[in-house]
């Protein structure tokens, strides 16, 4: 993906992926959230489809500051004018580009968060693999 990012879409799936973020969370995402000399995205908002604005994250926990590589935060600065991902969001973009990409049905663009949780944990428990 890291040399492949062609649409504001595959840009979603990266962030998906490196954070764990909700649909929500990364398209609320702006270039203000991203501190690119700490490397470090503030989650403190999300859009809402239904109502189409930013709104509140799904509750106060899901406010948090993700550490990222700076491989990804030179990846998104380079792509920052896809930033904020809302401006070029419509219903189920992202989950029909996943699907595109990796030609696996059934797969919900919710379950790139169950990824990331995967990820962390073999990090956790083998570090020095």
């Amino acid at each position: 993906m890291y040399d492949h990012i062609e649409t504001d879409s595959d840009l979603g799936i990266l962030i998906a992926l490196e954070t764990g973020a909700r649909l929500g969370e990364f398209a609320g995402i702006t270039v203000d959230d991203i501190d690119f000399k700490k490397n470090t995205i503030n989650i403190s908002k999300s859009y809402s489809v239904t109502v189409q604005k930013l709104t509140e994250t799904k509750n106060t926990q899901s406010h948090r500051i993700i550490s990222i590589t700076e491989q990804f935060a030179k990846l998104l600065h380079d792509n920052s004018d896809y930033l904020p991902l809302y401006s070029h969001y419509y219903n189920r973009q992202f989950s029909r580009r996943l699907k595109d990409i990796l030609d696996i049905p059934h797969l919900k663009f919710h379950d790139l968060r169950h990824s990331h949780a995967s990820f962390l944990f073999l990090l956790i428990m083998f570090p020095n693999a």
